[in-house]
C-alpha cells in the first residue's frame, strides 16, 4: 500500500506543512508515503489524502481524479463549524471514500450530518521540532501569525501600545490562497525556525470560532514557543495555566506584555508544554490509524457519489484591479468639483498674497524657531502639516518629542487654520526649547501636498518622517524605522502597521502588509506615516499637489514603477485617529480621474 498525500499547488502552502508531517510519521512507521502536488496515482494499491475544501475549490473539475481513485481517497478535514470553509469542506468530503477530522467540534457536527469521520489528533512530530530543547537565543518577544480578521485586527491595534518597546513580529496575511512563500505568510522550515526563535505566540480565533487553532499551537509548543491564546472550548487535554495561558481577546495584549517580562514563568510553561506534547500528545497514533484506514480502502471497495451529485465548491476568484472601468455622471461631476476646488484654492492663495503685498508663491512665513535648532544635527526631519487640528496637533507633537533614538528636527507648517492652531503649536514648542523645531504659517490654504513640499525644502535630515497633525507615534518608532533603512540601504522608505483609533477605542490596522507592489493595483494600503530617504523624496519631486487625497498612493506607485522597494517593520509603532474631519474620511470625489493619473504614472505596476 502506497500513501500519497496530494496538495493542490494553487492552495495554501500551509496545508502542505500538515501533509508533510503526516508523511514523515507514516514513513517512520514503515509505510511508503510521499507528498505530491496535484497528481493522483491510478494504481489500485495507492491511497490518497487530500484537504477537500482546498483541493476541490482551486482545482478544475477536469483535473479531479476518477470516482475509483476518489473511493481510495481520505478527506482530511481541518475547518471549524460556523465558517464558510467548514461548509465547503463538509460537502466536498462526500466525494471521498473516507473522512478524518482534526477538530472535536467538527467531528460532532459531521456526525450530526450523518458523515462518518474518524478523529485525527494534531500532535507532536519531530518533523515540526526545530528546537529539540536546546539553549537558543529567542530574539522575538511576541509572535503573531493569523490572517486578517476584524476582531483579530482590533485586538492587535489595541495591543500595539503595550508591545511597541519590545521585539514583536506580526504576520497578518489576507484570507486569499497563498500557494507560495510571502513576506507575511511563512511556512515550512522558515516557520518552524521562527517559532524556535520566539518567546511567546499570541493566538486569537478567526471569525466566530471559539476553538483552539491546534496546528498553530502544537507547532509552537514543539519549538518551545509559549502560547497565549484566546479562551477555547476544546483545549483539552492541554491545561490552561499548565501548558499555555488562556485569556479574553481584549486582554491578550496587556497579558502578553506581562508574560514576556517573566522569564521564569515562560520557562516553566515552555518546559511543561514541550514535555506534554512529546509524551502525551504525539501525532503518530493518528497517522497509524490513517494507515489502517488506508489499508481498508485498498481491501474494501467503497462507493462514492457521481461528481454531479455533489455541487461544485465556490472558487476563490482572481482579484481584479480596483480602478473604475466605467464613467458615470457622478464621476463627471466629481472631476469638475475637484478642479473647481483646486482653482478656488489657488485663487484664495493669490488674493491673500496680494492683500499682504507678498509674492504670489511666497505667502508662507516662519513664525518660530526654537533655540536648539541652531546647534542640532538631525538625522530625521519630522514634517507635520496642520489644518484645523488645534486640539490634536499638540498631542501628535508630544508623541514625537518623546521618541528615543536618532536626532530629530521638527518642521511644522500650519495651512491657514482659523482655530488658533498656530498659537497652540507655538506655545507647545516654546515650553520645549530643547526640541529642535521650526514653525511656518501659510496665509492661504494650500493643501497637504504643497505644505509637505515646502517643509521638504527645509529638511536637513537624511530621512523625512511624515506625521499628520491628528496622528501619534510610540517612542520607539524612529529608532526601528531608521534601523530598518540602515539594514537595507537600497530601500527607499520604511513603514510599520498603524493602529486606527476612534476616540479611545482601537478598531483596526492600516499599513499592515509588507511591500507588495502588485497590491497597489487594488488601492493604496500604505499610509503617509512612513520614514522616507530625503534624497529619494527630492528626486521624485515630493508629493503632487494635483493629487491631494491620493498623494501618498501616487508617490508609492511612482516609486514601485521605478523599481524601488520599502522596508517593512512588522509591529505596531503608531496610531491613526479617525474623526469627522480627519483626512481618512474625506473620500475623493474624483476616483476615475485620480486612478487615471496613477495608472499613467505607473503603467507597469498597474498592468491590466
Amino acid at each position: 500500500m502506497h500513501l500519497r498525500l496530494v496538495h493542490a499547488s494553487a492552495a495554501n502552502r500551509f496545508m502542505r506543512d500538515i501533509l508533510e508531517a503526516i508523511a514523515f510519521e507514516a514513513r517512520a512507521l514503515g509505510a511508503h508515503a510521499e507528498v505530491v502536488d496535484d497528481e493522483f496515482d491510478p494504481d489500485p494499491s495507492a491511497v490518497h489524502v487530500i484537504v477537500p475544501h482546498e483541493f476541490f475549490a482551486v482545482t478544475e473539475p477536469a483535473d479531479w481524479p476518477s470516482r475509483a481513485t476518489l473511493a481510495r481517497t481520505i478527506a482530511l478535514t481541518v475547518e471549524h463549524p460556523g465558517t464558510p470553509w467548514f461548509e465547503t469542506s463538509t460537502i466536498q468530503s462526500r466525494r471521498c471514500g473516507a473522512v478524518m477530522e482534526i477538530n472535536a467540534d467538527a467531528l460532532t457536527e459531521l456526525a450530526r450530518r450523518n458523515i462518518d469521520a474518524l478523529p485525527f489528533q494534531i500532535g507532536y512530530t519531530a518533523h515540526w521540532d526545530h528546537w529539540h530543547a536546546r539553549q537558543v537565543e529567542r530574539d522575538v518577544d511576541i509572535l503573531y501569525m493569523g490572517s486578517t480578521d476584524d476582531r483579530r485586527d482590533a485586538m492587535l491595534a489595541e495591543a500595539g501600545r503595550w508591545w511597541s518597546d519590545i521585539r514583536a513580529r506580526l504576520l497578518i496575511p489576507t484570507v486569499a490562497p497563498k500557494p507560495g512563500e510571502a513576506p507575511d505568510s511563512i511556512t515550512g522550515v522558515g516557520k518552524y525556525e521562527l517559532l524556535a526563535r520566539s518567546r511567546l505566540l499570541v493566538n486569537a480565533h478567526r471569525l466566530d470560532s471559539r476553538c483552539l487553532e491546534w496546528v498553530r499551537v502544537i507547532e509552537a509548543m514543539s519549538n518551545g514557543c509559549v502560547v497565549l491564546s484566546e479562551h477555547s472550548s476544546d483545549a483539552a487535554p492541554l491545561v490552561p495555566g499548565e501548558h499555555f495561558v488562556s485569556a479574553r481577546l481584549e486582554t491578550l495584549g496587556l497579558i502578553a506584555r506581562g508574560m514576556v517580562a517573566d522569564d521564569a514563568e515562560l520557562n516553566r510553561l515552555r518546559r511543561n508544554a514541550y514535555q506534554f506534547v512529546r509524551s502525551e500528545l504525539p501525532m503518530r497514533p493518528s497517522v497509524e490509524a490513517m494507515l489502517t484506514l488506508a489499508a481498508d480502502l485498498v481491501r474494501t471497495r467503497r462507493t462514492v457519489p457521481p461528481v454531479h451529485h455533489v455541487p461544485e465548491p465556490p472558487r476563490p476568484g482572481l482579484r481584479t484591479a480596483s480602478w473604475p472601468t466605467t464613467i458615470t455622471q457622478i464621476d463627471i461631476i466629481g472631476g469638475a468639483v475637484r478642479r473647481i476646488e483646486q482653482r478656488l484654492r489657488r485663487l484664495d492663495a493669490t488674493v491673500h498674497a496680494m492683500s499682504r503685498g507678498e509674492a504670489i508663491d511666497g505667502a508662507v512665513e516662519e513664525v518660530l524657531r526654537t533655540p536648539a535648532t541652531q546647534v542640532s544635527t538631525p538625522r530625521v526631519s519630522v514634517i507635520t502639516a496642520n489644518h484645523q487640528h488645534r486640539r490634536e496637533v499638540t498631542e501628535a507633537l508630544a508623541s514625537i518629542a518623546a521618541c528615543a533614538g536618532p536626532a530629530i528636527e521638527l518642521l511644522v507648517q500650519d495651512d491657514a487654520s482659523t482655530d488658533g492652531s498656530v498659537d497652540a503649536i507655538s506655545e507647545f514648542l516654546q515650553q520645549r526649547p530643547w526640541l529642535p523645531a521650526r514653525v511656518f504659517a501659510a496665509s492661504a490654504n494650500r493643501g497637504a501636498s504643497a505644505t509637505r513640499n515646502h517643509l521638504l525644502q527645509h529638511a536637513r535630515g537624511e530621512f523625512v518622517f511624515v506625521l499628520d497633525a491628528d496622528n501619534g507615534v510610540y517612542p520607539d518608532i524612529l529608532r526601528q524605522l531608521v534601523d530598518a533603512l540602515d539594514a537595507d540601504p537600497d530601500a527607499a522608505f520604511a513603514y510599520a502597521p498603524i493602529a486606527v483609533r476612534r476616540g479611545n477605542e482601537f478598531t483596526r490596522l492600516v499599513s499592515a502588509r509588507p511591500w507588495l507592489p502588485d497590491q497597489l493595483r487594488h488601492g493604496n494600503y500604505i499610509d503617509a506615516m512612513a520614514l522616507v530617504r530625503t534624497s529619494v523624496l527630492r528626486e521624485f519631486g515630493g508629493w503632487d499637489p494635483e493629487m491631494d487625497g491620493w498623494e501618498d498612493f501616487h508617490l508609492w506607485a511612482r516609486m514601485a514603477e521605478a523599481g524601488l522597494h520599502a522596508a517593512f517593520v512588522p509591529q505596531v509603532l503608531s496610531w491613526y485617529r479617525t474623526s469627522s474631519h480627519s483626512l481618512s474620511v474625506q473620500v475623493s470625489v474624483d476616483a476615475v480621474g485620480m486612478w487615471s493619473r496613477i495608472r499613467a504614472a505607473a503603467p507597469t505596476v498597474m498592468h491590466e
